[in-house]
């Protein structure tokens, strides 16, 4: 039904510029190495570096991976998601925690509940409410004591 056309990046870009005057960025929103990247695997160096603009903006507007310091944080990855590549797929620290749902599609998680929901989503709609009643307990004792809040771990993993 349609015709075999590769698709050459280098190529693409060089046929913007020339006809808009812009570069495309199609990795903009990437927040890992670029290398990381599963559908980059092949790609060399040189290559890579014509998009690493974009890459770039994103640390900078973003922050990138420095994301040490923030606290009570959930990324929730489904890996039916094709948007999961791009995620945080490890826990940054005691407080910034990745979940990684195997039968979770993009926001699953974060939608109603329903009867027809797979187990890791239920699973893991269970883990980010435990984590976020953890933290909102530590901000109220914090609040209270009028002490810094400081979020201690506790392995909510299933045994």
């Amino acid at each position: 039904m349609f015709w075999k056309q590769p698709w050459d990046l280098k190529a693409f870009g060089k046929q913007c510029k020339e006809q808009w005057g812009v570069t495309p960025r199609p990795y903009w929103a990437q927040i890992k190495s670029v290398t990381s990247a599963p559908f980059l695997k092949g790609y060399n160096e040189p290559d890579l570096c014509l998009y690493c603009d974009a890459i770039l903006s994103a640390k900078h507007s973003w922050g990138g991976r420095k994301i040490g310091t923030a606290s009570n944080i959930v990324f929730s990855n489904g890996l039916l998601d094709p948007w999961h590549g791009f995620g945080v797929l490890q826990n940054v620290s005691d407080s910034v925690v990745a979940i990684i749902i195997p039968e979770g599609a993009h926001h699953l998680d974060l939608m109603f509940s329903n009867v027809l929901d797979p187990p890791s989503v239920t699973a893991a709609r269970n883990l980010e409410r435990q984590y976020m009643h953890i933290w909102i307990e530590e901000a109220t004792d914090a609040y209270k004591n009028k002490s810094n809040c400081s979020t201690t771990y506790r392995d909510l993993s299933p045994q």
